[in-house]
C-alpha cells in the first residue's frame, strides 16, 4: 500500500505543497514522514548525506525504509526529500483519511480493491 500513498504525496507536492504541510497534514512529526538532506540531489547522493547526518534522530539512516529512488525523491525550497514507506495498516488508512480531508480540492480517492 505505501507506494500508492508515495504517489498522492508526490501528486501533491508537485501541485505545490510543501512536503512539511503533508506531513502535518498527517499528523506526525516531519522526521517520521520525510528524511531530508540539503541540496536537489540524486539517490546515490542522497543516501550518502543521510547517512552522514547528524539530524537527532534517534535511528541512522536505513534506505530500506525510505522511498529514495531517483523517481521517489521529492525536491523543495533546495533540499531533497525522501517518503518514509513504514504506512502499513491502520497507519496507511489514517494517513490516507487526513491528507483527503485535509487536502479535498485535489480529489483524492480511496477504497478497497475489487
Amino acid at each position: 500500500m505505501s507506494p500508492f500513498l508515495l504517489v498522492i504525496v508526490k501528486h501533491l507536492c508537485r501541485k505545490g505543497v510543501h512536503p512539511d504541510r503533508v506531513a502535518d497534514a498527517m499528523g506526525w512529526p516531519t522526521s517520521r514522514v520525510w528524511r531530508t538532506v540539503d541540496g536537489e540531489v540524486d539517490s546515490d547522493t542522497f543516501a550518502t548525506l543521510a547517512a552522514e547526518a547528524e539530524d537527532g534522530s534517534s535511528s541512522s539512516f536505513d534506505s530500506r525504509r525510505w522511498h529514495c529512488g531517483d523517481d521517489d525523491l521529492v525536491h523543495a525550497d533546495g533540499k531533497s526529500f525522501a517518503f518514509s514507506n513504514q504506512w502499513g495498516g491502520e497507519r496507511w488508512r489514517r494517513a490516507m483519511d487526513d491528507l483527503t480531508s485535509t487536502f479535498p480540492d485535489f480529489g483524492i480517492e480511496y477504497g478497497p480493491a475489487e
